[in-house]
């Protein structure tokens, strides 16, 4: 994966976090970012994603739970 195609997948990430933000998800934010990590992490371990875009992706999806814990207070 190339450095566009990187920059590509964090834009959409951002917007999935973007809509994740929305308050008819409240309550709900947190486990869809577990679900998302996990399904990161089965996708890296079985090879669709390389190590840079996985450690990307988990440093994403590690901030955008951070915020949704920190939202639920």
């Amino acid at each position: 994966m190339n450095w566009i195609e990187r920059k590509v997948a964090v834009y959409y990430l951002n917007k999935l976090l973007g809509v994740l933000s929305m308050n008819a998800l409240q309550g709900y934010r947190t486990y869809i970012i577990a679900a998302l990590i996990g399904l990161v992490t089965v996708g890296h371990q079985l090879g669709y994603i390389d190590s840079t875009t996985y450690q990307t992706l988990l440093g994403v999806l590690g901030a955008g739970g951070l915020a949704t814990l920190r939202a639920a207070k």
